[in-house]
């Protein structure tokens, strides 16, 4: 008798932004999948979406916290979508590179 295949776990990032929530709107209804999306803000997560995908509150800017996300969410597959500086107000350019280069870096680590 051959086990039963596990699910497998999809990270998103960016689950509030337009591209990262079409995403989560096309994953959110495969029975195949546990949707796992990190928030920086979970008032901005659609009632849509409850019971389909696993919001964790946080900010991709903190290297700790980001570790500590993938020990538990264990992805088999990270869709990217996070990104800052295109809602107003923005920050700095620099700060807006800061922030785009080096939490994609942290999350591939």
């Amino acid at each position: 008798m051959s086990e039963p295949l596990r699910r497998r776990r999809i990270l998103v990032t960016g689950g509030t932004g337009t591209l990262g929530y079409n995403i989560l709107s096309q994953l959110a209804g495969v029975a195949d999948y546990t949707v796992i999306a990190p928030v920086r803000n979970m008032h901005r997560v659609g009632d849509e979406f409850r019971g389909k995908v696993q919001f964790i509150e946080h900010e991709l800017g903190d290297p700790i916290h980001t570790a500590q996300i993938f020990e538990r969410a264990n992805p088999d597959v990270i869709v990217h979508c996070a990104a800052s500086g295109l809602r107003l107000p923005r920050t700095s350019w620099f700060d807006l590179m800061q922030f785009n280069v080096e939490s994609t870096m942290r999350l591939f680590r």
